[in-house]
């Protein structure tokens, strides 16, 4: 069952969000004439501001997820109305729209908290990264609760389940993906776990490549 967002919650989201309902309100629309009004241009400067929190909570954090700054410039051209020739009008209508989204870009260079999108981003929501173990071996509890995300490869096994793991909004590896993580539980020849010669590193190679690791989040559901 999912749980239904409380009226105090309801009531802080509001408070954010009627103010970004304000901004987006068009002023009055008014145009450019030219050559007695058979050129006119007209257009607009808006933000569309957007963001998301899971279950309508502020617990996890406002995310940021649209920062759209948007040129609108619309030119309508009537070259001809008196007609010309056998043409009883020539009307010309163009259109020319520029958006740029600054979530990409850390808020445009201002505002360096956002950082969940784009190529620098480094914060994982908590909405995407709050999968964690069952505790189950089987249908039997035994207590293995650690989330995935930052459970060290050496440290992946049972006996290390009471080990506190960090609360970092992180993608996970591939060897904190239920199911496989047991593959990177078997050492190489060296005996040590997270080694180049480990089993699994040798086969997943390509996924586990320093600083070009694949990266996953994990849900819970």
């Amino acid at each position: 069952m999912r749980k239904i967002a409380s009226p105090a919650r309801l009531a802080v989201l509001l408070t954010v969000m009627l103010p970004t309902f304000g901004l987006a309100m068009p002023p009055a629309a008014r145009a450019f004439d030219f050559f007695d009004g058979r050129v006119q241009v007209h257009g607009f400067v808006e933000q569309q501001i957007r963001g998301i929190a899971r279950d309508f909570s502020l617990h996890d954090n406002l995310d940021l997820t649209q920062w759209y700054n948007i040129l609108n410039v619309e030119t309508d051209v009537n070259a001809a109305p008196n007609g010309w020739g056998p043409f009883d009008l020539i009307h010309g209508y163009t259109r020319v729209e520029l958006r740029y989204d600054c979530i990409w870009t850390r808020g445009c260079g201002m505002f360096p908290q956002v950082d969940v999108y784009g190529n620098r981003a480094e914060t994982f929501p908590q909405r995407y990264s709050d999968g964690h173990h069952t505790g189950l071996t089987g249908a039997v509890f035994t207590g293995d609760t650690r989330r995935l995300m930052n459970i060290p490869v050496d440290e992946l096994g049972f006996p290390f389940k009471d080990f506190p793991v960090p609360n970092q909004r992180l993608p996970g590896f591939l060897w904190q993906v239920p199911r496989v993580d047991t593959l990177f539980g078997v050492p190489g020849s060296d005996g040590k776990l997270g080694t180049a010669d480990d089993p699994a590193f040798f086969t997943f190679a390509s996924f586990v490549k320093p600083g070009h690791e694949y990266r996953f989040g994990f849900r819970e559901v």
